[in-house]
């Protein structure tokens, strides 16, 4: 990760969503069990000292915007697919908000501090 920052001296955390830092940044993604799919948080530890855009040029020149939700999905995941899963998911959604559901009161999440 630091070969991809502007100025790599910085010092800069990598977590998973509502996780702490990883602490071993020299393993490979597999090592850390990372592979084959991961979504980082990325943090600067000294943030007032290094300002936008962190990243090099280079790296920013990869970057590519999706133009719709189904192309975030991983490649071999064939587009007709992923528009019956995100209707699918559209129909639970329904079918979860109806007035004919039960009422009783869901457990907190498995994430949620007790």
């Amino acid at each position: 990760m630091s070969e991809c920052l502007r100025e790599p001296a910085h010092a800069f955390e990598l977590s998973l969503p509502r996780c702490k830092p990883l602490t071993e940044l020299e393993a490979s993604l597999e090592e850390a069990e990372l592979a084959p799919a991961a979504l980082l948080n990325f943090r600067l530890s000294d943030a007032e000292h290094f300002h936008p855009p962190y990243l090099t040029a280079e790296v920013l020149g990869q970057g590519q915007t999706l133009s719709d939700a189904t192309q975030a999905y991983p490649q071999g995941f064939g587009a007709a697919d992923a528009q019956q899963l995100a209707l699918a998911r559209g129909a639970e959604l329904l079918a979860a908000r109806s007035p004919q559901r039960n009422d009783e009161p869901r457990p907190p999440p498995r994430w949620a501090p007790q």
